[in-house]
């Protein structure tokens, strides 16, 4: 390949990829969850990505588990329930 059209393929390319790249970066920023083909709606706070991990709301996950969800502020735990099995998951556990 003669120089001139290597260079040429070589900026082609790298222009491209200036072009291409904004939408990959920002569709990699877009959190979603998906259970059985359906996608979890989150109504009171989004997925996020904090110090490199991704943070999921509860809520929006064990609701469309079919779970019902109880918040007690006072205890800081979250109560869920779901044909006669209940759990508690405390704030800042792992």
């Amino acid at each position: 390949m003669k120089p001139v059209k290597k260079f040429l393929v070589i900026m082609a390319f790298i222009l491209s990829s200036c072009i291409f790249a904004p939408g990959s970066i920002h569709a990699a920023d877009e959190i979603s969850v998906t259970i059985e083909g359906v996608r979890v709606n989150f109504t009171d706070q989004q997925p996020a990505i904090i110090g490199g991990r991704t943070l999921v709301p509860l809520r929006g996950v064990f609701e469309a588990l079919g779970f019902d969800v109880e918040w007690s502020s006072l205890l800081r735990t979250a109560y869920l329930t779901k044909e006669g099995y209940r759990m508690s998951i405390g704030a800042g556990s792992h």
